[in-house]
């Protein structure tokens, strides 16, 4: 598993050719967590989808994340 947390500096390209190192390795489970926007994304099968609702997951091992657990209010 791979978890990248952007930061402000973050370059869409370079982020892009991270996530596909990580592919081309055999990562099953790629996310990306943007916490200027709180959005969480997934890569799977060479693209970048948002996830919808309040839960990343995986499937095998199940491993799960609540958009509350990762963007905890201060």
């Amino acid at each position: 598993m791979a978890v990248e947390v952007l930061s402000e500096d973050d370059r869409a390209s370079y982020m892009i050719e991270k996530l596909k190192e990580y592919a081309a390795i055999g990562t099953p489970n790629i996310w990306v967590i943007d916490p200027g926007t709180k959005r969480m994304f997934k890569y799977e099968s060479s693209a970048l989808s948002e996830v919808e609702g309040d839960i990343i997951a995986t499937t095998d091992p199940h491993l799960e994340l609540t958009r509350s657990e990762i963007f905890v209010n201060r």
